[in-house]
């Protein structure tokens, strides 16, 4: 080992003048003497110590940010270790409302069950007992209907009896009537005919209406006073029939009708008539004067038999019209009064029949209206339940819906608890490698290391 000859450069840097191996030193004294002064030396010195204290107190300084960033790790690892906790605590909290909650919730939707079965079970009972009532109602009502329909066809049949056997001992008094007149007008014929040979068109004309006349008062007796029987004065039309017959009840209602025409011919006149010529003006009359029936008395057409006895117009050309001898004058007036009873008496028979269908009309009415007032009620009823199921329906939808929130809510504190027990300081630190050196205690081996050497 020797001394190395140097020279100072500048206060910072020193030169070597010869060659130096590892152990050699370097005098400063001679360095001094030679070339700088102490001045220079103090600097240099002063310098060194400075620099010294500077890298001491780096030390001292990283040292201190070392133990400070241990305390900073103890008390993250403590911070930690008490969120934990208190994440554990809250979750078990939580997780127990939750049940608390979804244990009410149950208890609810089961208490809602039975009251929806309970009204289930009741309203069925109300459809049930209203349906018996109405039934129990409407066959009492049938069976009532039944019995009166049943009593109106026992007093039709009595009517119908009686009327008949009414009706037999007129005809047959009629009949006895009808004979005895028929003698007398068969003298009257005679007579007729001997006078129609003799007079004229016009006063032939006359005279039946007169003969007509005769042969209805001497039955006017047996007619009711409320008969009305004479010439038709109403020109209002244009034309006149011959007679009318009008016939009243009670009432003053018109029950039976007749509008007359009388028609005659002399054996000399050359233009010869017949009965079909003056149909069309008879019925034309009947009508203006709002007749029922018609009745031409005619002495034409004397050697056609088939107007000897009393002849109906084919309804296919004139409803209701009838072709007379004189001597049947009186006779076709009976006969159509006793048709009009029998078909008042029929019309009787449709008023009652017509009454009763009225009847049993106006009890299907009701019938349907009771049905519909039912249906309404029944169905309104039904909506009603529906719309309970519905919403009890909603209710367990929004009980499952949240139980499922609830289960995610179990679920997701789970996997936080899960994250809690992963949670290390090597995984927080994994970005501040000064943190994560410290914990592994890769600094403590680095000191250990330059201490060592």
């Amino acid at each position: 080992m020797k001394t190395v000859k140097v020279s100072i450069i500048d206060e910072n840097t020193l030169s070597l003048l010869e060659d130096a191996q590892k152990g050699d030193t370097i005098s400063l004294k001679d360095l001094h003497e030679r070339d700088i002064d102490k001045s220079s030396i103090s600097d240099v010195v002063k310098n060194k110590i400075k620099t010294d204290v500077e890298q001491e107190l780096k030390k001292l300084k990283e040292q201190l940010d070392a133990e400070k960033q241990k305390d900073l790790e103890v008390a993250v690892l403590q911070k930690e270790k008490e969120l934990k906790e208190q994440m554990e605590v809250t979750a078990k909290e939580e997780h127990k409302k939750h049940e608390n909650e979804l244990t009410d919730l149950k208890v609810q939707l089961e208490k809602l069950s039975i009251e929806n079965n309970t009204l289930k079970e009741q309203t069925k009972k109300d459809v049930e007992l209203a349906t018996k009532n109405i039934e129990s109602k409407y066959q009492k009502d049938i069976t009532d209907k039944e019995y009166a329909i049943k009593k109106l066809e026992d007093e039709k049949q009595t009517i119908e009896e009686n009327t008949k056997n009414k009706m037999l001992l007129e005809f047959t008094e009629k009949e006895n009537n009808y004979k005895t007149e028929l003698s007398n007008k068969d003298k009257e014929i005679g007579l007729l005919k001997d006078m129609r040979l003799k007079q004229s068109t016009k006063m032939l004309g006359e005279t039946l209406e007169k003969h007509c006349d005769l042969a209805f008062e001497q039955i006017r007796l047996a007619l009711p006073e409320t008969v009305q029987f004479g010439k038709d004065t109403d020109a209002k039309e244009g034309s006149l029939g011959d007679r009318i017959y009008r016939e009243f009840d009670n009432e003053g209602n018109e029950i039976l009708s007749i509008m007359f025409e009388m028609k005659n011919e002399a054996d000399e006149t050359k233009t010869k008539h017949k009965n079909e010529d003056f149909l069309k003006e008879l019925d034309k009359d009947r009508n203006q004067k709002k007749c029922e029936y018609a009745v031409l008395v005619s002495l034409l057409e004397k050697d056609n038999d088939m107007y000897d006895g009393i002849y109906t117009v084919p309804p296919t050309k004139f409803k209701d019209m009838f072709i007379v001898r004189p001597q049947d004058f009186t006779k076709i007036i009976m006969w159509l009064r006793g048709v009009n009873t029998k078909i008042a008496s029929t019309r009787t028979e449709l008023a009652v029949v017509r009454n009763y269908n009225v009847d049993v009309a106006n009890f299907e009415a009701k019938f349907e209206e009771v049905r519909d007032k039912f249906g309404k009620h029944y169905n309104s009823a039904i909506d009603k339940h529906n719309s309970a199921v519905d919403e009890i329906d909603k209710i367990i939808k929004e009980l499952t819906k949240m139980r499922d929130f609830l289960t995610g809510s179990d679920r997701q504190l789970k996997l936080a608890l899960n994250d809690l027990d992963d949670l290390t300081v090597k995984k927080l630190a994994k970005n501040s490698p000064s943190i994560l050196a410290l914990a592994t205690g890769t600094e403590q081996n680095t000191k250990k290391k330059k201490s060592s050497h």
